[in-house]
């Protein structure tokens, strides 16, 4: 009778992973003008005039590609007492701005906060190379795998054979026994310590016959 043990191929299966770091070619710049005023009307007139003045600001100065939310309402309230008390009708408008002058952040910021925003919701950076960067850390990531397959499976006195599976790992969430590392944010791009300057992952792991030793 043959055990369970014995129909199971004989394998190595290996980990690889890898990390390319580019300059970031664009900054995404989030603000939003608000305006809470007693009616709909006039918390709408006070959000198109100040957002107006943000237009006319953002296109004068050329800074790039940017674009603006609908228009949104929401009633204002603040607790006194454990009791809400109402306040007025909030109109709120949110700008995105995709600044490829990177030296040119401040200035917009600055301006957009003049012309009348009154939130920045958030500033990041971005690269325009992001496919062609993930697709090399990919590759890199297999070639570290074979590389590591290679020395254990020379260590232990065997020779590779084929590769028999490969699994895709997202490299910002990698179990490796009981410690869990998370570097990121969602979609294999991972966080640097400059701001400015993008890390791109890969992780895979290959499964490879033992073809003999």
């Amino acid at each position: 009778m043959r055990s369970d043990t014995a129909s199971i191929s004989p394998g190595v299966t290996i980990f690889g992973t890898a990390i390319i770091e580019a300059p970031a070619d664009r900054a995404v710049i989030k603000v939003a003008v608000s305006r809470v005023e007693k009616t709909p009307q006039d918390a709408f007139a006070g959000v198109r005039k100040a957002g107006a003045s943000i237009v006319e600001f953002l296109a004068k100065g050329q800074f790039g590609e940017f674009g603006t939310s609908r228009i949104t309402l929401s009633e204002e309230k603040e607790w006194t007492q454990s009791k809400p008390r109402f306040v007025g009708y909030q109109a709120r408008l949110a700008y995105t701005v995709k600044l490829a002058d990177l030296d040119r952040t401040e200035e917009v910021l600055s301006g957009v906060v003049a012309a009348g925003a009154n939130e920045v919701s958030s500033v990041t950076f971005e690269t325009s190379r992001m496919e062609e960067l993930r697709a090399e850390a990919r590759k890199k990531a297999v070639g570290a795998a074979r590389m590591k397959a290679e020395v254990f499976s020379k260590e232990a006195g065997v020779s590779l054979g084929r590769v028999i599976a490969v699994q895709d790992k997202n490299p910002e969430s990698t179990v490796l026994g009981e410690r869990e590392f998370l570097t990121g944010g969602g979609t294999g791009q991972l966080k640097a310590i400059d701001p400015t300057l993008i890390s791109v992952g890969a992780s895979v792991f290959l499964t490879y016959e033992i073809a003999g030793g």
